[in-house]
């Protein structure tokens, strides 16, 4: 007896076997619209909003990461590039503050209003504002503020906040939804990965659903070393929340380094912040950063007893000076001139820090052209000469010393 053709077994019994069933995972084939064009990502403001797509801007508490987000929603509010970002399209925008009450989240609107020369009745239909907290109390269920919770049992349960941010959307049609802070929004293990990517995968579905770029504030961890370390990895908690966050960005304050570069006081420099993208794993030189300087605006609301008013952060973008625009090829032709030259008596300039003679040092002869440098600057020109093969140290016969010294050599010029 021949053997019997093997049926195809449907892991569910009431599976469809007769040609109509649906297609597994629903997949689809390659070849499948591949005429048609695909749509572009919908960008809002620069690279920092996208329709569909998670956001944070990670920070230390005080770096101003509040006030620029809410320069982000006004920008896009009004459609006017107030943070130095393109803005593509004007869009209305819910910025939810889970830290600050209503009063607090006005002043906080008030001074980036006033700063920036924008009035209540353009953003009437366009910036929305939101302090759930306010009502608060602690007798009501932990599901009523949060958007995900833990029960004793370890259970994770969606909350209430879901329900009511998703009428939100739905109803007024944002573009930009900013929680700010992302922490306040659950009570689960922050340091629980599969807990945390629950939230981010719910989050994830409600920005692809209505197509809304979300945004999640978030701090960093207190452990974290600001002067080292990827910057990506600075978000507090489990990794989870960096993985799914497709656009990430962090805000850290200006290093002792960084102003000695760029030549600002040690005072201008604890009122700038540079915006670094955390995701891409890189730190771009000082010069070609994103920066903003942390503005206080007097709001005008003194009285009787407290006649000065409140002073409320704000930001404005800044511009990085950069020195390397005054450089031209001339000027650097003259400099390159008098280093290959050397000095009368034989001897070639140094890059070394142990001279003792002050004459042979080759950054002096940058600051003897380009007087309007720092030393520090001047000496990142030799330096950045060197890594461009520009000029090279090696050894020489110095016929003072009579000696092999190492010494400068110019290889090539630039243009």
């Amino acid at each position: 007896m021949a053997d019997e053709e093997p049926k195809v077994r449907w892991l569910f019994e009431d599976e469809p076997t007769n040609g109509t069933r649906p297609k597994p995972l629903g997949l689809w084939s390659g070849a499948e619209h591949g005429e048609g064009a695909l749509p572009a990502r919908d960008w809002l403001l620069g690279t920092t909003f996208c329709r569909g797509f998670l956001s944070s801007i990670v920070a230390e508490g005080g770096t101003g990461k509040s006030a620029l987000r809410m320069a982000q929603a006004l920008a896009l509010a009004t459609g006017r590039p107030l943070t130095g970002e393109k803005v593509f399209r004007q869009t209305r925008v819910l910025y939810i503050s889970l830290e600050d009450d209503a009063t607090e989240l006005r002043r906080r609107l008030l001074a980036a209003l006033m700063h920036h020369n924008v009035s209540y009745e353009s953003i009437r239909d366009w910036l929305f504002l939101a302090s759930p907290g306010d009502d608060w109390n602690a007798r009501e269920p932990m599901s009523e503020y949060t958007l995900a919770y833990s029960t004793r049992r370890g259970e994770i349960k969606v909350g209430e906040f879901l329900t009511k941010l998703n009428s939100a959307i739905f109803h007024y049609d944002f573009g930009l939804v900013i929680i700010d802070p992302f922490i306040k929004l659950h009570a689960l293990n922050e340091n629980s990965n599969a807990e945390i990517d629950f939230l981010c995968r719910v989050l994830s579905t409600l920005a692809m659903q209505y197509h809304v770029a979300i945004d999640l504030p978030h701090h960093t961890s207190k452990l974290t070393d600001l002067n080292g370390g990827s910057r990506s990895n600075r978000a507090r908690g489990g990794s989870a929340f960096r993985d799914a966050v497709r656009l990430l960005y962090t805000l850290s304050a200006m290093t002792a380094d960084e102003a000695t570069e760029l030549n600002v006081s040690d005072e201008d420099r604890r009122h700038l912040v540079r915006l670094d993208p955390g995701k891409l794993n890189i730190t771009v030189p000082a010069t070609k950063a994103d920066w903003f300087r942390l503005v206080s605006v007097k709001l005008g609301n003194g009285d009787a007893i407290h006649p000065n008013g409140d002073e409320v952060q704000t930001v404005a973008s800044w511009d990085a000076p950069d020195f390397w625009a005054g450089l031209t090829i001339s000027l650097a032709n003259q400099i390159l001139d008098v280093l290959d030259a050397g000095l009368p008596d034989g001897r070639r300039y140094s890059t070394a820090h142990n001279i003792g003679d002050d004459t042979r040092r080759a950054w002096r002869i940058v600051l003897d052209f380009a007087p309007d440098l720092s030393e520090a600057q001047a000496k990142m020109v030799i330096n950045e000469w060197l890594k461009r093969k520009i000029v090279e140290s090696r050894d020489y016969d110095d016929p003072t010393q009579r000696k092999p010294q190492k010494g400068l050599f110019v290889l090539r010029r630039p243009g």
